[in-house]
């Protein structure tokens, strides 16, 4: 994935005034998470998301750690909630994994390309070990595909 940041951390001033409403109305337990769910037990929740040509995810707060599989490549703006916001520019197949280290992480995807752009999302709530096995995993059926 290649990343470029648009606007810095800690500044709002170019955010639109729905999208800082939305955020500062978002609450832990607003769960939209199971949008696209296909399989979930304790330690493991594992969804697609699929956005149209310049359809936007709202924002969500990820609290587990998390890897992003790319099936579709395509081209995505992401804002987080300390202001920043980046430009995405996926590969097909790319398999990119987030530590949100204890804490939490919010933010949306929005696919500003003309083409669908489509997601595995598979989110951890178990220890590193497990983390690595599943991405090693993740990895294996993606060069298979």
């Amino acid at each position: 994935m290649k990343c470029v940041e648009l606007n810095k951390k800690g500044n709002f001033d170019r955010w639109d005034q729905d999208l800082l409403t939305e955020l500062r109305d978002i609450k832990v337990n607003d769960d939209i998470s199971d949008e696209g769910l296909i399989y979930q037990d304790d330690g493991l929740k594992v969804s697609v998301i699929g956005l149209e040509s310049y359809e936007r995810y709202p924002f969500r707060i990820f609290s587990n750690d998390f890897n992003l599989i790319c099936l579709t490549g395509g081209v995505a703006l992401s804002r987080s909630s300390n202001g920043q916001i980046s430009l995405l520019i996926f590969e097909k197949g790319e398999n990119l994994p987030f530590h949100v280290n204890n804490t939490t992480m919010i933010n949306d995807l929005q696919n500003i390309g003309e083409s669908p752009l489509v997601f595995g999302l598979i989110e951890f709530s178990l220890n590193k070990e497990t983390d690595h096995y599943f991405a090693n995993i993740i990895q294996q059926i993606m060069l298979a595909s």
